[in-house]
């Protein structure tokens, strides 16, 4: 098995898994629309413990057409309206031997003016234990939120806070986020029904 894949091997798994690739456009049944992804295409400089640093997610892989969603800084403005789904996978590393990296993972949004954590989106990546015969080691953890806009332009991102006292990390290739749009209706086994 892969011990560290990428998002996009991850998301190849996936389509084996449930037989194609009709999950990442919203065609599994649910009515809720794959709206953009967005991953890492680098590691990101070093995040001092004690600091914080959004994940630096810097490149698109999807967005539906005729959607407006831009990307700055790790933060993803969401220029429209309704219920959003949001899962991430974020990945880092720690390349400082003969220690340990612990991370507080949040989901934040502006949606309320001020930045704070989607409820239930915090978490606390493994500590990482570095021996001097590995140069690094990566760790994953998903991370999964929801929130209603009223309005559009307003913001998502994770910020990555290494607990003080612990090791430097980056943020690692493989790391990716995707969001859905809650759909109005869904299909179900009786047809089409209002949410």
């Amino acid at each position: 098995a892969e011990a560290n894949p990428t998002g996009e091997e991850i998301a190849n798994a996936l389509d084996t898994y449930l037989g194609g690739s009709s999950w990442r456009t919203g065609g599994g049944g649910s009515g809720d629309l794959l709206q953009a992804s967005y991953y890492n295409a680098a590691q990101s400089a070093q995040i001092a413990a004690g600091s914080s640093a959004n994940f630096n997610f810097d490149t698109v892989g999807h967005a539906r057409s005729g959607v407006s969603y831009t990307l700055s800084g790790g933060e993803i403005t969401i220029n429209d309206t309704g219920t959003f789904y949001f899962f991430a996978l974020a990945a880092v590393v720690s390349d400082t031997a003969s220690t340990k990296a612990i991370v507080t993972t949040a989901l934040q949004t502006d949606n309320s003016g001020s930045w704070a954590a989607m409820p239930g989106a915090t978490a606390v990546l493994p500590d990482m234990n570095i021996t001097a015969t590995t140069a690094y080691q990566i760790s994953y953890l998903p991370v999964f939120g929801t929130a209603t806009f009223a309005t559009s332009g307003k913001k998502v991102r994770i910020l990555l806070s290494p607990v003080s006292g612990w090791a430097p990390i980056k943020t690692e290739l493989g790391g990716w986020i995707q969001i859905w749009k809650q759909s109005s209706t869904y299909r179900g086994g009786g047809g089409t029904r209002a949410r």
